[in-house]
């Protein structure tokens, strides 16, 4: 499927549209909070009270109940620079300001980022700070503004935006270090006494300055936001410093090496010793990998990784500055964790707790349903599928699940689930939040948590291999689209290894695709192990199950997703495969994984349409619960309940 660029006039409109529904929708549901909630609900008691105490200049004030850094308080400053009153109607306008203006601003920029990353790499240069002036700025797609609009609604977040809690702010943040990551160039891969030469004739001047401020200043931004974003919740270092850094590792690796030259059924020792001698990278579609590959990915990184020690340790710099402060942090205050033990600090202090993960996939699934529907069909036989369905679906062919990686899953799943389940006493005590409920019932009936484990696995497939792309054209391989370009070496164009073939998979992430504007094309096995190892340190140590700690996973996943999935070309072959991976393991001529998820532009608008109307009708039914179905409890007559996520 190729969607088409829409013109700067479109665009102008189209970011007017987004932003005035986001606006008028988030500010009525503002209105009618505050209407039937005029003071402070559940953790807003804590943020408020800790906002105006700094709104007073009080700065050695410290509510014990908060765990979290000040960042919430410090931006709720920003009410009162603007003539508002530090009260709980003003403080929650932040956040309706965020997701109807900055948060689409934000992600605007980072579909425009990942675009013109992959734009370079299909050209086969990466812009150095002189050529990045004269790019052109990439068109953004019906796709891309249909996208922003559906993540600012997305249930998890939109129903916080007219409260005052951190998960708004949290997310933008985080958001705005990723496109500093994307802004930071490659660096240059020359020799070290191209660099002492270079280093000797330029003299100490302002335009020398300028020149070495610019070479550091995406670095230093992005340490800034870093800092940022984890003055707004803790978990955020495994976004800002593991995620970002895995992809930096990754893209460094790959432009120190050589495409991927081996065999397509390489042995695990092979792999190994292909990426430590000539750093060449087993890197596979996402959506045609199996658990083999990721094996052989994570050691062929690690491999190329120690082989290119310098260069990878000097592009995460800015990664480890960030774990070394907070690091710092932890060691100042004794714990990852704020407030007092008296507090309410014990209830939140780091747990192993791996069914997090596993609560991660159905969590997905439910949110975005209309765009997995058409991957789980394809699990049901085919004659049970009306026909008239399929056709409006259109149908992917996504490679089935083996019944050795379901096994492996559930064999993995059910000790865990058995032996690691935590339900921590809030959760038990809170009938307010909605995982309350979904606890009775597994408790009801125990037999439920086991049983759950294969739709556990349903849930993963789906959201992975949607991740990676449906068809059978892998990120990792190309589809013959793969250009040619000269590894920068010596000035006098001496390179050290000549050319080699880079396609857009040249970083985690960024696959071979149809030329349709989307985002991104398909992703590879590197980008979806980065991924799931910062979602998993960001959950995994959380005693407490919370709808609000899954935003982040979904929003980068959803970021991600590629509007259609490569198709291979007639002309493919092992030799044009791209630097991201090794050679496709179906024969390009086969027809068997063809067929793109999202065949047409028809399609991709009515499952877009549906994901938007999904969105709407799970705001409309949670904000009608907490507006219109209050109670109370019997230990506090009188004071109102309400239901939230």
């Amino acid at each position: 499927m190729a969607t088409k660029s829409v013109d700067d006039s479109r665009q102008s409109w189209l970011s007017v549209i987004v932003h005035s529904f986001l606006f008028v929708s988030s500010g009525y549901w503002l209105f009618r909070v505050n209407d039937v909630q005029p003071i402070p609900y559940l953790d807003e008691v804590f943020h408020v009270r800790q906002a105006q105490a700094y709104c007073d200049q009080r700065w050695d004030v410290w509510d014990p109940k908060i765990t979290t850094p000040p960042g919430l308080y410090v931006a709720g400053l920003l009410v009162t620079f603007y003539g508002g009153q530090c009260e709980v109607k003003s403080l929650r306008v932040l956040n309706v300001a965020v997701i109807s203006g900055l948060l689409p601003i934000e992600l605007r920029t980072l579909f425009r980022l990942l675009k013109k990353q992959r734009q370079r790499q299909k050209t086969g240069r990466d812009s150095s700070p002189e050529e990045k002036e004269e790019d052109t700025e990439p068109s953004l797609s019906l796709y891309d503004f249909h996208s922003i609009l559906n993540i600012c609604l997305f249930p998890a977040l939109f129903f916080f935006s007219a409260l005052f809690y951190t998960d708004v702010l949290s997310a933008y943040f985080v958001l705005r270090t990723y496109s500093c990551h994307l802004r930071i160039p490659p660096p240059p891969l020359s020799s070290d006494e191209d660099e002492d030469e270079d280093e000797e004739e330029q003299p100490l001047s302002i335009a020398s300055l300028r020149k070495s401020w610019s070479a550091i200043a995406p670095q230093v931004w992005l340490i800034w936001s870093g800092i940022q974003a984890l003055l707004f919740r803790q978990t955020n270092i495994f976004w800002v410093a593991i995620f970002l850094g895995g992809l930096e590792v990754v893209r460094t690796v790959k432009r120190c090496g050589e495409r991927w030259q081996g065999a397509s059924d390489a042995s695990l020792r092979d792999v190994v010793v292909r990426s430590w001698e000539r750093s060449e990278i087993w890197d596979r579609g996402a959506s045609e990998a199996g658990i083999e590959d990721y094996v052989k990915t994570s050691l062929s990184l690690a491999a190329a990784a120690a082989a290119n020690f310098r260069p990878v340790l000097i592009a995460l710099i800015p990664y480890f500055a960030l774990l070394d402060l907070f690091a710092g942090f932890v060691l100042w205050n004794g714990g990852v964790v704020l407030g007092k033990k008296s507090g309410d600090k014990s209830n939140h202090i780091a747990t192993l707790h791996l069914p997090q993960l596993l609560y991660l996939f159905p969590y997905m699934t439910f949110f975005s349903l209309p765009l997995l529907l058409p991957f789980f069909l394809t699990l049901i036989p085919q004659s049970l599928i009306p026909s008239t369905l399929a056709h409006h679906l259109s149908l992917p062919t996504p490679p089935r699940p083996r019944p050795s990686t379901f096994l492996l899953f559930v064999a993995l799943a059910l000790p865990t689930i058995a032996l690691n389940t935590i339900i921590h006493p809030f959760t038990l005590a809170d009938n307010r939040h909605y995982v309350f409920y979904v606890f009775r019932i597994l408790r009801r009936w125990p037999v439920l948590r086991y049983a759950a484990a294969p739709v556990y696995f349903v849930c993963a497939w789906g959201v992975l291999v949607a991740l990676g792309g449906s068809a059978g054209g892998s990120a990792g391989s190309g589809n013959g689209k793969g250009v040619a370009r000269e590894r920068i070496g010596k000035k006098d164009g001496k390179g050290e290894k000549g050319n080699h073939t880079e396609g857009a998979g040249a970083e985690a992430g960024a696959g071979e695709g149809e030329e349709d504007g989307r985002n991104v094309g398909s992703n590879t096995t590197s980008f979806t192990i980065i991924y799931l190892a910062a979602t998993t340190l960001s959950l995994i140590t959380a005693p407490l199950v919370e709808p609000r700690y899954f935003i982040l996973p979904w929003m980068l996943w959803r970021l991600h997703l590629p509007s259609s999935s490569p198709s291979p070309s007639p002309s493919s072959t092992p030799s044009s495969s791209s630097a991201s991976g090794p050679p496709s393991k179906q024969s390009s001529s086969s027809p068997s994984h063809s067929s793109p998820s999202l065949s047409s532009s028809t399609h991709l608008s009515l499952i877009l349409l549906a994901e938007t109307l999904w969105h709407l009708s799970i705001d409309a039914w949670t904000a009608y619960m907490f507006l219109h179905r209050p109670f109370t409890w019997a230990q506090s007559p009188g004071e109102v309940q309400r239901f939230l996520w």
